[in-house]
């Protein structure tokens, strides 16, 4: 069985690696690269003075010149694990049923369980590892998708955990739709749609708030420099928000009667006239929680998806 799961896939294994390399050998060149020739154009130096000069503007331009290309592949490093579920996923079980091969399987006293299993296996192997690869690829490659260094919520979606996790779960979306639908091409548009609903309600819903509750401090003052700031805003003591035309007003009272002088920011002048800052943040120190509480998600999808997908097939008739 495992041999006629490699004749069957092996255009669609050497596809997936082709795409890997292809995606990720010129980012892997830049990545090298781009270090030294951010050294050498003294790129560091300008990106700490903010008053640069036409010399730091000239550097900026010679790096995006040189390395500007590869921008665009930071893109495709977060959305090409999630277009498994359309490209892979999907046709796994449903073209097998559009072509009647499965029958011939089957005849040959192989289970349904067996033969659908085997093939789940074997592409989530070879998936978990191009997405390992990948993940692997994508800090070094960052350094030349830009100058500045990726902060950590940034490079978040390039984490081996995130990166195996969606590639994982976006398998399992495909193959699902592929055995409930048993048409290619209907299961790849669901499985399109799904995917793209799913990531974005996990980056923009779960993952801020949701696996862990974020910090809520009452001032910038004091927020690590590199902590996740989700949200900010101004409240009263009841916890109502603060109009911007309220703001503006204590804004120029704090510059034009002098409590600058006296308090450490402005956030203690709104504070003394009952505004207060509340900021959500998230600490880097748990970018590992997130992480793991993400990829257990995934995988914990992926797992009821593939069991369903087995129960859709083994209970329907051929």
């Amino acid at each position: 069985m495992i041999w006629l799961t490699y004749r069957q896939h092996r255009w669609e294994a050497l596809l997936t690696l082709a795409v890997i390399v292809i995606l990720g050998l010129p980012n892997l060149i830049a990545g090298l690269q781009a270090p030294s020739v951010i050294a050498a154009l003294g790129i560091p130096a300008c990106v700490a003075n903010p008053n640069f000069g036409t010399e730091c503007s000239a550097a900026f331009n010679q790096f995006g010149r040189q390395f500007g290309w590869t921008s665009y592949f930071s893109i495709l490093f977060v959305a090409l694990p999630a277009l498994v579920a359309p490209f892979l996923g999907a046709p796994l079980v449903s073209r097998e049923h559009e072509f009647r091969t499965s029958l011939l399987v089957w005849a040959q006293g192989i289970t349904r369980t067996r033969w659908l299993v085997t093939k789940i296996v074997l592409f989530a192997a070879v998936l978990a590892g191009g997405a390992w690869l990948l993940a692997a690829i994508a800090p070094i490659a960052a350094q030349a998708w830009s100058y500045r260094p990726a902060r950590w919520q940034d490079a978040f979606e390039w984490s081996p955990a995130v990166i195996v996790g969606t590639a994982l779960f976006a398998l399992a979306l495909g193959v699902f739709a592929g055995a409930l639908t048993r048409r290619a091409l209907a299961a790849m548009l669901i499985a399109l749609v799904a995917i793209a609903v799913a990531r974005g309600a996990v980056i923009s819903q779960l993952r801020p708030t949701a696996f862990i509750p974020p910090i809520v401090a009452t001032s910038h003052v004091g927020i690590p420099p590199d902590a996740w700031v989700i949200s900010s805003d101004y409240v009263d003591a009841n916890g109502n928000p603060v109009g911007i035309d309220r703001l503006i007003q204590l804004n120029n009272e704090f510059f034009r009667t002098g409590s600058r002088a006296v308090l450490v920011s402005s956030d203690d002048y709104y504070a003394q006239n009952g505004v207060f800052v509340r900021v959500k943040y998230q600490p880097r120190e748990r970018e590992g929680q997130l992480q793991g509480i993400e990829f257990t998600l995934y995988a914990g999808l992926a797992v009821a998806l593939f069991a369903a997908s087995v129960w859709l097939v083994r209970r329907r008739p051929a």
